[in-house]
């Protein structure tokens, strides 16, 4: 067993005590390149996802989570942000102890690390190299985290990714919208998670006239797709999802 699968089996692990909603996994193909687009809530979206999607995926991450120090810090500011500053020694601990686990399986999955205002072009290459060689990437296009109940407008650079590669004859590449919903509380038995997949958009169905225009059409379409996925209250399953299902 890999480290990816012992990550997702400990995730699943916890998983089973949740009330789990999902759809779409049959758009996911078993084989070849693909972009998974899901709204970002919180870090544990990473955990979520990787327990559900039946494949690996490749994701790209900040780079304090590479880092147990900085990960550390990263995990116990997000806990005195939601319990607040009487909770200091208890958030170090626990921060302290789940910077050690999440630092080291991420760099053990394969993940590409990306400093926060660094360049894009080494992370622009880094997934063109994963989707040429046939790999489930996930970007989040809001190109952060983002708030319970609203969908920021997306980034184009997803959208220039799969662009440029279709410029190099990679052709038909599915960019899978997908909707998140829970994973921005603790994973607490009986709590309600939900995950939505939507049909794969193709960048070569939106051309324009220019690139930009392009880029520009193909995101609105994409935000479009995640926005719909949100917002419909529809769960077409209910219960734990089997990753082999």
């Amino acid at each position: 067993m890999n480290s990816y699968e012992v990550w997702v089996r400990r995730t699943l692990g916890v998983l089973r005590t949740q009330r789990i909603s999902v759809s779409g996994l049959n758009f996911i193909p078993k084989t070849g390149a693909g972009v998974l687009a899901p709204n970002h809530l919180n870090w544990k979206d990473v955990f979520f996802l990787s327990a559900l999607i039946p494949r690996q995926i490749h994701y790209v991450g900040t780079y304090e989570l590479f880092d147990n120090k900085k990960c550390c810090e990263y995990v116990t500011d997000y806990i005195l942000q939601r319990f607040g500053r009487g909770v200091k020694i208890p958030a170090k601990f626990l921060g302290s102890r789940l910077a050690g686990i999440i630092s080291h399986r991420i760099k053990a999955v394969g993940a590409v690390p990306v400093k926060r205002g660094g360049s894009t072009k080494k992370m622009f290459e880094s997934v063109k190299d994963s989707l040429r060689n046939g790999k489930l990437v996930c970007l989040f296009p809001e190109g952060g985290t983002g708030m319970v109940g609203k969908l920021k407008k997306f980034k184009k650079g997803l959208s220039k990714i799969v662009y440029d590669l279709w410029e190099e004859g990679y052709e038909r590449i599915p960019v899978f919208p997908a909707s998140i919903k829970g994973t921005n509380k603790f994973f607490l038995p009986k709590r309600h998670l939900s995950l939505k997949i939507g049909l794969p958009l193709h960048i070569e169905d939106y051309l324009e006239k220019s690139p930009r225009e392009t880029l520009v059409r193909f995101t609105e379409h994409l935000w479009q797709a995640v926005y719909n996925l949100l917002f419909d209250d529809k769960e077409l399953n209910h219960g734990f999802a089997n990753k082999s299902s």
